[in-house]
C-alpha cells in the first residue's frame, strides 16, 4: 500500500516493517547502528552519533497514515523510541568538547560561548606541555588538529552572528534570518559540510565509533539552486519519464553523490595506524528506495567504502541475487565489527554478506 517513503526510511536500518500508525504507538525495531552500539559503544563517551540536515520528528502523520517519526528518522534505540538526530553543528561541537564529569560547567560554557573563547584556549597549557614531549611529525600533526578545530569553530560564530543578527547574513549572500534554522546554515552545502567534519572529528577524537547521518528527511521536497534546480527533490521524483526532470533527478544524483565523496576524502586525511581513518571505517552510504518514481525498494544503490582493515575487498561491483535482503549486508558488518562475536542474523537477513 502506500507511505513508501515513511515505510524505507522506517526500514532501512531496522529490516522492520513499520507499524501503520499516525499515533503514539509508533513500532519498527530497533537499527544495527544501535545494535553495533549496544556491543562496543561502552569503549567510547557517546555510545553513537544521530546526525541530520532537518529537523527530527516524532509526532503527528507524514505519509498516508504513518506518524512523522518514521519519515524522519533512521536511527532507533528500540522498536518504538528513535534516535532523534542532532542538526545543529554547535551542538554537536559541545558534545564532542564539553561532555561528562569533570569536564567544563554549564556557567562555564555560557561564559565561554558569551565571550565568544575557543574551546582551545581551554587546554592550552595542556597542549604546550604535551607539545614538549613529542617528536617533530607529532608535532606538526598535533599543530594541524588545533588549526582544523579552530577553523570549525570560526565557521560555527558566523553562523551563530548570523543567526543572531540579520545584519550578518550580508556576509552570507543577503539571507533572509527567515532562511534560516537557528544554529544551522542555510547553505544545504554548508551545513552538510560541516555535520561530515563532525563526524570524522568524533571518529578521530574516538569519542564514538558509530554514527548515522540523514541527509534528508524522506520525502523532503527540498530545491537545489545551486545546481540549477529550483524545483523540490520529492516533487522531481516523480517524474513519469519526463525527460527535463529526469535530468534535473540525475543533477541530483550527482550532487549527493559528490558529498558522499568528499567524506570520503576527509576520513582519508586523517592517518591512523598504518593506514587512515577510511580504512578503519565501514561506511555505508545509500537509500531505500531505488527510482522515486516507481517507488520500488528493490536493486538499491547502495556504496560501501573503507574496510580495508577489516578485510573489505574493495574497487568492486557486487550484483547480489534478486531478494537479497540489505540486513545481510549489516549482519556481515556487525560480524566484522565484533570479530564474529555477533553471528546472528540481524533484522530479516538471511545470512552475512561477504565483501
Amino acid at each position: 500500500g502506500p507511505g513508501d517513503h515513511a515505510r524505507s526510511a522506517a526500514c532501512f536500518l531496522t529490516g522492520a516493517h513499520p507499524v501503520k500508525t499516525a499515533g503514539s504507538d509508533i513500532n519498527v525495531g530497533i537499527s544495527v547502528d544501535q545494535v553495533a552500539a549496544n556491543a562496543i559503544g561502552h569503549l567510547t563517551a557517546l555510545p553513537s552519533l544521530e546526525l541530520g540536515c532537518e529537523p527530527a520528528m516524532r509526532s503527528g502523520a507524514c505519509d498516508s497514515g504513518y506518524a512523522c517519526a518514521y519519515s524522519g528518522n533512521i536511527s532507533w534505540r528500540t522498536a518504538n523510541q528513535p534516535n532523534l538526530k542532532e542538526i545543529r553543528p554547535r551542538e554537536v561541537f559541545e558534545r564532542l568538547f564539553g561532555m561528562g564529569p569533570g569536564r567544563e560547567s554549564a556557567r562555564a560554557r555560557a561564559q565561554r560561548l558569551q565571550a565568544r573563547r575557543s574551546i582551545l584556549d581551554f587546554v592550552g597549557q595542556d597542549a604546550q606541555r604535551l607539545n614538549t614531549q613529542l617528536g617533530q611529525a607529532d608535532q606538526q600533526r598535533l599543530e594541524e588538529y588545533f588549526d582544523g578545530v579552530r577553523a570549525l569553530e570560526r565557521r560555527l560564530e558566523m553562523i551563530e552572528r548570523v543567526t543572531i543578527d540579520p545584519a550578518a547574513a550580508e556576509e552570507l549572500g543577503g539571507l533572509s534570518i527567515n532562511d534560516l534554522t537557528p544554529g544551522a546554515p542555510a547553505d544545504y552545502r554548508e551545513h552538510v559540510a560541516m555535520m561530515s567534519d563532525l563526524m570524522v572529528l568524533a571518529f578521530r577524537l574516538d569519542q564514538t565509533r558509530i554514527a548515522s547521518f540523514m541527509l534528508a528527511n524522506e520525502g523532503s521536497n527540498r530545491s537545489f539552486p545551486y545546481i540549477n534546480v529550483s524545483e523540490g527533490h520529492h516533487h522531481l521524483s516523480h517524474h513519469r519519464g519526463d525527460e527535463a526532470m529526469v535530468d534535473k533527478i540525475r543533477r541530483i544524483n550527482r550532487f549527493q553523490s559528490s558529498l558522499l565523496a568528499d567524506v570520503i576524502k576527509k576520513l582519508d586525511a586523517v592517518p591512523e595506524g598504518n593506514g587512515t581513518l577510511l580504512d578503519n571505517t565501514m561506511l555505508v552510504w545509500g537509500s531505500a528506495i531505488s527510482d522515486g518514481n516507481r517507488h520500488n525498494h528493490d536493486r538499491l544503490p547502495v556504496i560501501v567504502a573503507g574496510g580495508s582493515a577489516a578485510g573489505f575487498n574493495l574497487g568492486q561491483h557486487i550484483k547480489v541475487p534478486d531478494g537479497t535482503p540489505m540486513c545481510n549486508l549489516y549482519t556481515g558488518m556487525l560480524e566484522k565489527l565484533t570479530h564474529g562475536q555477533l553471528k546472528t542474523p540481524f533484522g530479516d537477513a538471511t545470512g552475512a554478506l561477504a565483501i
